[in-house]
């Protein structure tokens, strides 16, 4: 169980990402193969002000979210507090659903005083020329912007 599950979260672990993600990326049936990644605003924050017990708390409460928004798609805890969601036969449409979903999701959980925050990013492998570490890197510049962006708003 261990060997592809997080502990804390109970969500797949990075070993199993990878696993699935390079068995996708090597069917043409998966495609278009969508990609979410997230990661966790102000986890730093949280753990050097309240303790990482409560810094764990927001892990288990975004991993919650991400399941529930995911539905029966893998959710992943790729290290850290960083997540990821794998879809077959994705559109921009539901990537974009999903992402919003997350978002909004994790706004109306308070734990403490602080509401729960992640920035995420999508890209959808289109095509078997594209590889899925190319979709990988576009989808996690997307959601540095986001989270670049949410640091600049709290400035």
């Amino acid at each position: 169980y261990l060997s592809y599950n997080d502990p804390l979260t109970e969500l797949f672990n990075r070993r199993y990402f990878n696993r699935m993600a390079d068995h996708l990326d090597a069917s043409e049936a998966s495609l278009p193969l969508g990609l979410i990644i997230g990661d966790m605003n102000d986890l730093k924050e949280v753990n050097d002000q309240f303790g990482h017990q409560l810094g764990d708390q927001y892990l288990i409460e975004i991993a919650k979210i991400m399941k529930r928004v995911a539905g029966e798609l893998p959710v992943f805890r790729l290290g850290g507090d960083e997540f990821a969601i794998l879809m077959k036969n994705a559109t921009d449409q539901k990537l974009s659903d999903m992402c919003e979903h997350i978002a909004i999701a994790c706004k109306e959980v308070k734990i403490g005083s602080r509401p729960l925050s992640i920035a995420v990013g999508y890209e959808i492998k289109n095509s078997m020329e594209t590889n899925i570490d190319e979709i990988f890197a576009l989808a996690e510049s997307k959601m540095y912007k986001m989270k670049n962006a949410a640091k600049a708003n709290k400035k």
